[in-house]
């Protein structure tokens, strides 16, 4: 029939699809004049957009498997082990890893030792920014307090400066110690971190 062969994006509108499939089906030689009204509003139009054939592609939800067998050699070629042994070793050891980001994470598992954690590279960022201002002790003492959050959650939103543990500061201390726009470009550096 015809209207299997109406473009992908019939099929992608709902109404449009709903009514296409009624067409498809043995019910539309039980479909009402109502309905008949509906498939020909709504698809007439899509006919001369038709292909020449049906679209030759099927749609299969199967899950993907890959079958390996044989063996790998560790250890210099010392030791055989199989393939699915292998594999289950190293989810093992990937799971057994408990981190926080992705750079504790590949520098755990690829034992790279000069690869940065998360903290050691929001610490840097935060020195960098406090230095491109001239921020008083005070100001640098709540940034300080700023960044350990940022650490934690590895985010800040603006109501998390009026939260503990920042409130040891005054309820006061943003609007005391930072104008608008300082507050503005303290929230814009912690979301470029955050990416």
């Amino acid at each position: 029939m015809d209207v299997g062969r109406l473009p992908s994006y019939v099929f992608e509108n709902p109404r449009s699809a709903e009514l296409a499939r009624l067409c498809l089906t043995p019910q539309v030689a039980s479909a009402t004049t109502g309905q008949l009204n509906a498939v020909i509003d709504a698809l007439a139009g899509e006919m001369r957009n038709r292909r020449a054939v049906e679209n030759a592609f099927i749609k299969l939800d199967l899950p993907d498997y890959v079958e390996l067998r044989g063996y790998i050699l560790l250890m210099g070629g010392t030791e055989r082990v199989y393939v699915e042994e292998y594999r289950r070793r190293v989810e093992n050891r990937i799971l057994a890893l408990k981190v926080g980001s992705l750079l504790e994470f590949l520098r755990q598992l690829l034992d790279l030792d000069g690869l940065p954690d998360y903290g050691d590279i929001v610490q840097r960022q935060f020195s960098d920014y406090i230095a491109a201002y001239p921020f008083n002790a005070d100001q640098i003492h709540f940034l300080r307090a700023v960044q350990n959050i940022f650490i934690r959650r590895r985010r800040l939103e603006r109501a998390d400066l009026y939260d503990p543990p920042l409130t040891a500061f005054g309820q006061d201390a943003v609007e005391r110690w930072f104008d608008p726009t300082q507050v503005a470009e303290m929230l814009a550096f912690a979301e470029r971190l955050a990416v």
